[in-house]
């Protein structure tokens, strides 16, 4: 094997161990909280602690885990700040995307946004939380990618993760959140199709704050 195909080689073990170490967090297969062993984590992903090392850098990076001399590995749980923050930050982007997109809805995106409700609501029907919580996530996406401004995209995209994980603790924090979640997204949708960007940005703004509350008041 060439020098360039070994480091190529290197590069993807290394992408794939921080993929499949981040979905395993996210799915709280290791629930915050969780002492990872790096021993373990090589012999779970069968390959070596190297990319694994490397994966655990990235995700301390993203705020997912704490590697420290004392504790060693730590998945984390977002601070009380970080979850206001994330929120706040949705608060000020995703009405402001309803407004401006309500108008601006193609044929292309209401199929799009239909799709999504059709799978929410089965996966809310089977109490099957985490696929609720990944369209209830890929949902709040897609208004982004509907408007095509691309910084508010890049900002979305770069906290979809975080997005998704805080969804999951609502979600499974509260009973009957992914019905109720649905109903919200779909008064959104269809607001948004009439064309009603007020009632969307409205009807977006307390959807979000009553994930934040729920979760800051659980602290």
């Amino acid at each position: 094997m060439s020098a360039e195909s070994s480091a190529r080689s290197r590069s993807l073990l290394k992408d794939r161990a921080y993929s499949e170490l981040k979905d395993l967090i996210l799915r709280e297969v290791f629930p915050p909280g969780s002492f990872l062993s790096k021993r373990r984590l090589a012999e779970r992903l069968e390959m070596s602690r190297t990319p694994i090392q490397s994966a655990l850098e990235r995700l301390e990076a993203e705020g997912f885990v704490t590697i420290s001399p004392q504790q060693g590995v730590v998945v984390r749980e977002f601070s009380v700040h970080e979850i206001v923050d994330l929120f706040e930050l949705r608060e000020a982007l995703e009405p402001f995307v309803m407004r401006k997109l309500a108008s601006r809805l193609t044929d292309d995106h209401v199929a799009a946004l239909r799709s999504n409700l059709e799978k929410q609501e089965v996966a809310a029907q089977q109490d099957d939380i985490v696929a609720s919580t990944k369209f209830d996530a890929d949902f709040h996406l897609l208004m982004c990618e509907f408007l095509d401004n691309r910084e508010i995209l890049r900002v979305m995209r770069q906290q979809h993760d975080k997005l998704y994980r805080v969804a999951l603790r609502v979600m499974s924090g509260s009973s009957g959140r992914a019905k109720q979640s649905f109903d919200e997204h779909k008064a959104i949708a269809d607001a948004l199709i009439a064309g009603d960007g007020g009632l969307a940005a409205a009807t977006m703004l307390k959807h979000l704050e009553f994930g934040k509350s729920f979760l800051v008041s659980r602290r």
